[in-house]
């Protein structure tokens, strides 16, 4: 008799921990200091404020449908809009 084939081992899932999967603390890039400006439209006199609260930062505004880079740099600040053009999120990366 042939003996039975080995299990495949079992693929990795979504829900396994990453280094990719650990959002930087909002103090590095400034995200911590930014929930005023939440719901606000990203007007060039809010992009301005928000530039001024981070300090000498790199921001990133990104849209909805947008394609980034998955670059993980903790210093940037992304700035996330909804379809509604306000801001959602701030967050490092």
């Amino acid at each position: 008799p042939i003996p039975p084939a080995p299990s495949p081992a079992p693929a990795p899932t979504s829900s396994s921990p990453t280094a990719g999967d650990v959002e930087p603390d909002p103090s590095q890039c400034g995200a911590d200091k930014l929930q005023r400006f939440l719901n606000l439209l990203p007007t060039l006199t809010a992009r301005k404020d928000i530039a001024a609260a981070v300090g000498d930062k790199p921001i990133r505004y990104i849209e909805p449908g947008d394609i980034v880079t998955q670059d993980m740099r903790p210093e940037r600040l992304n700035v996330e809009t909804g379809v509604d053009g306000r801001i959602k999120r701030f967050r490092c990366g």
